[in-house]
């Protein structure tokens, strides 16, 4: 499966790679040293409150991404990974790189695959197109469940500066088996929601003897509402799947104004 359309991860990224060529090098070292090195360096399992007023989240925004990824406190992977909008309220959600596109209202989904090293949304030439029926949303899913703290979730921080931002809440979730979440919150504004600055996912892998540290920021041009680009002219796009399995929630496919009807 392509990285752009690996939602089963949290972070967008295939860590099967990355851990087998740290794997040789943690083995040979002290796990337990390992471990305390990178909880050091990030404060991420401190012990937490025993309970917490969860905030509810501004559930509906776009913001470009950027994503690291760590094995044993060390940065392994970093970069900007696109801009993300979700839309809870609707379950809807887009996806775009310079060089993928990919967009679910939970009717259809479309993706589109740059030929080149980048393409511009605005121009057909160089995507290549495909649009299959929809699975029906599930908001406990990737992406939908990062915009809700788990119920049960602590203050592991509290009264903090992230980049611009004062005040900040960390919540965090053990979610067993050595694996934990957390979500960086700005405090509510007047009639929206918190913003989501950030999420991080900590894990043990007991096979390779590491652990995984992946962190997602959304402050990047942030915005408190949910859009899309419009997809270009002359653009063509391919059915994958048979006609007849159309989703259960839209009887028709979307016609796009001025442009390639799907």
């Amino acid at each position: 499966m392509k990285l752009y359309l690996n939602w089963s991860f949290w972070l967008l990224y295939d860590f099967a790679a990355v851990v087998q060529a740290a794997a040789t090098h943690a083995r040979c070292q002290n796990p337990t040293l390992l471990a305390a090195k990178m909880l050091g360096l990030l404060g991420m399992l401190a012990p937490a409150s025993e309970s917490a007023d969860l905030p509810v989240l501004n559930s509906d925004f776009c913001a470009d991404l950027v994503e690291q990824v760590y094995l044993n406190g060390e940065v392994v992977q970093q970069g900007k990974g696109g801009r993300l909008c979700i839309d809870r309220t609707n379950l809807r959600w887009n996806k775009l790189t310079s060089s993928t596109y990919d967009a679910d209202d939970g009717y259809w989904k479309v993706t589109l695959v740059c030929d080149n090293p980048q393409c511009d949304i605005a121009v057909a030439a160089g995507w290549s197109c495909s649009w299959r029926a929809s699975q029906p949303p599930d908001p406990t899913q990737m992406p939908f469940m990062i915009t809700a703290i788990d119920v049960g979730a602590t203050v592991n921080q509290s009264s903090v500066t992230y980049g611009d931002f004062k005040d900040v809440v960390t919540f965090m979730s053990d979610r067993g088996s050595d694996r934990y979440f957390h979500w960086h919150v700005a405090p509510a504004l007047p009639g929206r929601g918190a913003q989501l600055l950030a999420t991080e996912a900590v894990s043990f892998d007991a096979s390779a003897g590491v652990w995984k540290h992946g962190m997602r920021d959304f402050t990047g041009n942030y915005t408190f509402s949910y859009s899309e680009p419009d997809l270009p002219e002359g653009l063509e796009c391919t059915m994958q799947g048979s006609p007849s399995a159309s989703p259960t929630r839209a009887p028709t496919a979307p016609t796009m104004t001025g442009k390639e009807e799907l």
